[in-house]
């Protein structure tokens, strides 16, 4: 299990830390490796690292009514979701052939993982731009948002920002190192010790921060800290044919509901904001190690006794991951 010493002294050399790099834990359902979930699971249960999870592992935090699986999902070579929040449920048995098993997000595991270890002092803010991927763009004014930052009251000082690979690698921090702040980062998308380092990130911070929603707002206050949300300020791009649903009426009106709640200065999460993060990550789902592993156990029996699901593992075995 990575401690918070190496965590931080991986932060030293950011070209490897954010590097792409192959995947190395074995699923037939490539995505669920992304930042370390399906590693995180097994771990947590006490399941096979060499096994596979027969089930599709949510991306993120999904946070509003009306939103659809992707079609790599529903495709998925299992015959189960570990579904979260609890809107979802429904969602995925009307969409799709699988069978929904109540889940919880993988960072409420990585929480549990890292129980015990030592507390760290507290400073400052851990930043999170809106990041992009390389099918989805979002430009940003990066000079802007560091000036906003700079602006912020002293005991949000100092600030660190916590880049996502992909911005990293394209050198969008500057602007923010130009304005004297330390850059960091939970790695690469593929790397197994994501969450972790994430979570140990968080615990070395007073307030989060960022200039979108997104998984990390929940995240913070699931480790106990503010989050403000900061001006929304970007232009979106999509490259390479990628799709992305239109939001409807009742998604719009859940994450403006979200962005209300987080736009105000506070010392800790109010208890709105607390029960948003619980809902969002599924606290209430959350599994004991012997309830994951029952869970796990089951969603790969109803894999392996459906002929169609056999057959499509088949050719995601022989198709092997998309590599870095």
């Amino acid at each position: 299990m990575l401690d918070f010493d190496t965590a931080m002294q991986q932060q030293e050399n950011l070209d490897e830390l954010c590097a792409r790099r192959p995947m190395d834990v074995p699923e037939v359902f490539w995505p669920n490796c992304n930042y370390g979930h399906s590693r995180l699971l097994k771990e947590y249960a006490g399941y096979p690292m060499d096994m596979p999870i027969m089930a599709v592992i949510p991306h993120g935090v999904y946070m509003a009514p009306g939103s659809s699986p992707g079609k790599d999902e529903i495709a998925a070579p299992v015959a189960s979701i570990l579904s979260y929040p609890a809107y979802l449920d429904n969602i995925w048995l009307r969409s799709s052939r699988f069978t929904v098993v109540p889940s919880a997000s993988p960072f409420l595991y990585a929480r549990a993982l890292l129980e015990d270890a030592p507390a760290q002092p507290r400073e400052g803010t851990l930043f999170f731009p809106r990041h992009s991927t390389d099918c989805v763009r979002f430009q940003v004014e990066y000079e802007r948002v560091a000036e906003e930052l700079e602006a912020l009251p002293d005991e949000y000082h100092p600030i660190t920002v916590c880049a996502h690979f992909f911005d990293y690698q394209q050198g969008w921090m500057k602007p923010f190192v130009d304005h004297g702040m330390r850059i960091v980062s939970a790695g690469h998308l593929n790397d197994r010790d994501f969450l972790i380092r994430l979570a140990h990130l968080m615990s070395a911070a007073r307030f989060t921060a960022g200039n979108a929603l997104g998984s990390s707002t929940f995240y913070a206050v699931a480790a106990g800290l503010p989050f403000l949300l900061m001006a929304e300020d970007y232009e979106l791009e999509i490259r390479h044919g990628f799709e992305t649903p239109t939001p409807s009426d009742s998604q719009m009106s859940r994450v403006e509901e979200y962005r209300r709640m987080f736009r105000e200065r506070v010392s800790e999460p109010t208890p709105e904001q607390r029960e948003a993060s619980d809902y969002c990550l599924g606290r209430a789902r959350f599994q004991s190690p012997s309830g994951l592993m029952m869970d796990l156990q089951n969603v790969h029996r109803l894999a392996v006794q459906n002929p169609t699901v056999v057959r499509r593992i088949q050719q995601a075995v022989a198709q092997g991951p998309p590599q870095g």
